[in-house]
């Protein structure tokens, strides 16, 4: 059929021409009015079809985008390593994610339907709640914060919480976002390293104290038992001399605790077996805790060597004997036990003063009535003690803590109350290759004898009570007041002096730097250093030929004497500083 004519509309999409709608008339006619009307009308309603179908396709991609940024959302929500969650002004969770339901043990229905407050530490609950109030009054946007919470099985942890506020479109506080991460392990990492440093400053205090107060204590022994030697037997000032001996026989007890407490005492380290040590010292624990504890002892056959000193080791199990002892005041079971250990890596990362390694366990565990974490926390404080007054100094645990590091050790403690109380000691395993700990050491020989000696002293009583103490064992002695004054002397009589008594700590040049330089025009002189602050010594390794020995104030005139025969007799030649046996 053919087309005479046509008619053509626009067609328009959202306002925009998009083509043309033509209408071509066929052989009949052309379109009335009525028909060009009737067109006009159905390519409106086409292009409004059009438009509200591509309006349609556009809201389904918003929703899809929307749809596709939610998920996205609580993917990261659920699945970030620190706890999220959204709370109402009024404190009740709204939403959490799973880290955070990991960190307080609850699932996500049984926190849905509580408070944030009550799952706090009461004592963390005002600040927090007040913290969140001054947040909604708009005084800061976020507020960030350590607080504890209580798990659902009742431990607490520690937190570290950051909240911000969120706002509606009037501006207007809807609710908040929190961000919680568990700092316990991080928190209890630094309680130890500061309760360290503590230690450590107190230790070195007491170390200070220590050094002033062993000069006068030599002094004051040794001036009471020269006058009690004067007095006669009968003299009625006899028994005061004696008291003021005793009084000084404490002080030095205490004065040594202080020692080794702070590092600070003489240690002379031998290759040892502690399962020796542990059954020498078997009878004195039997006697200590008496009859009404059972007293066991479980050692490992295999177990192996460590250097260390067998007397300072000895003290550690008396100390932690007696302290369990006290805890026993009814009897009970007391164990000693010992066993091969593996400390790796893990446990050095979660204990400061730890290095991975082999190490021999020395472990003293008792049935009391064990301790509260708050004593835990403290029984290693210089003083602290749970005794009553006049029971204790308080010192016995601080002196085990400082022998143990001086070793180079480690020690834990495993203990609740009402069941008992587990101490567990480290020490080195010790595997260099055909060693057996033996000790070149020189025959005790006699007390007395006529040799030359040089006394170096910065303390001039000091010097002259101890210069009197060596004339008396037969002794010539030359004084020196300081190391400048001894170095002349040493010179001047080089061909005469047979051993150099020289005090550590003195202003200027120290005994060390003193032997080390008279020695080089002495060949074959013998060293004897005295100190009360044995901290500048490093001790004796227990090797022979080192030319050096230490005398440790206060000393007695017994002490003085031996240690001087000692020196004098003992093989090797001379003084070497460069060996390693002694610094400054």
């Amino acid at each position: 059929m053919g087309y005479r004519s046509s008619a053509s509309f626009p067609l328009s999409v959202g306002g925009r021409p998009v083509g043309i709608f033509a209408f071509y008339s066929s052989s009949t006619g052309w379109f009335g009015e009525e028909e060009v009307a009737l067109l006009d009308g159905l390519a409106h309603n086409l292009s409004h079809a059009i438009e509200a179908f591509e309006e349609e396709g556009r809201r389904r991609r918003a929703e899809e985008l929307v749809r596709e940024s939610e998920e996205r959302f609580r993917a990261i929500f659920d699945q970030v390593a620190v706890g999220v969650a959204e709370t109402s002004l009024e404190g009740r969770w709204l939403r959490v994610n799973r880290r955070l339901c990991d960190i307080m043990g609850y699932t996500r229905e049984e926190m849905l339907g509580t408070t944030y407050m009550a799952m706090t530490h009461p004592d963390d609950v005002a600040r927090s709640v007040d913290q969140t109030r001054r947040l909604a009054a708009g005084e800061f946007p976020t507020y960030a914060m350590e607080k504890r919470y209580i798990r659902k099985d009742g431990s607490p942890i520690w937190c570290a919480v950051a909240v911000s506020l969120v706002r509606g479109a009037a501006g207007e506080p809807r609710y908040t976002i929190a961000v919680i991460n568990d700092i316990t392990e991080q928190k209890r990492l630094q309680e130890h390293l500061l309760h360290a440093r503590k230690i450590e400053t107190v230790g070195r205090l007491a170390g200070g104290v220590a050094h002033d107060f062993n000069n006068y204590l030599t002094l004051i022994l040794n001036y009471a038992l020269s006058a009690a030697r004067s007095l006669p037997p009968d003299s009625p000032v006899q028994e005061d001399m004696a008291g003021i001996v005793k009084g000084v026989e404490k002080s030095i007890r205490l004065t040594r605790q202080l020692l080794a407490f702070s590092r600070r005492q003489v240690i002379v380290p031998k290759v040892i077996a502690l399962n020796e040590v542990v059954e020498d010292i078997g009878g004195m624990v039997r006697h200590l805790v008496g009859g009404d504890i059972e007293f066991i002892t479980d050692l490992a056959p295999d177990l192996g060597l460590v250097k260390a000193d067998s007397g300072a080791i000895e003290q550690v199990i008396v100390n932690l004997v007696v302290n369990a002892r006290d805890a026993m005041p009814r009897g009970g079971k007391l164990v000693i036990r010992t066993a091969n250990a593996v400390l790796d890596g893990e446990y050095a990362r979660n204990h400061v003063d730890v290095a991975p390694g082999g190490y021999v366990m020395l472990a003293v565990r008792d049935s009391g009535g064990g301790m509260s974490g708050d004593v835990k926390s403290r029984i290693f404080e210089p003083f602290f003690t749970t005794k009553g007054a006049g029971e204790g100094t308080g010192l016995g645990l601080p002196t085990v803590h400082g022998i143990v590091a001086q070793h180079g050790g480690h020690i834990e403690v495993s203990s609740e109350p009402g069941s008992g109380a587990d101490f567990r000691i480290y020490l080195p395993r010790f595997r260099a290759a055909g060693a057996d700990g033996a000790a070149g050491g020189a025959p005790a020989g006699a007390p007395r004898g006529s040799e030359t000696l040089l006394v170096v002293e910065n303390d001039l009583h000091l010097l002259r009570v101890t210069s009197r103490m060596l004339r008396e064992c037969g002794y010539r002695v030359i004084e020196a007041f300081e190391a400048d004054d001894g170095l002349r002397l040493a010179e001047e009589h080089k061909d005469e002096i047979g051993l150099i008594l020289a005090d550590v700590a003195m202003p200027g040049m120290g005994g060390v730097e003193l032997a080390a330089r008279a020695g080089k025009s002495l060949p074959g002189v013998k060293i004897l250093f005295m100190s009360g602050y044995p901290e500048r010594i490093i001790a004796l390794d227990g090797k022979p030929g080192r030319g050096v020995g230490i005398l440790s104030k206060p000393f007695t005139p017994a002490a003085l004497a031996r240690k001087v025969r000692e020196a004098l007799d003992a093989p090797g030649a001379k003084y070497e500083p460069d060996s390693g046996a002694c610094a400054t």
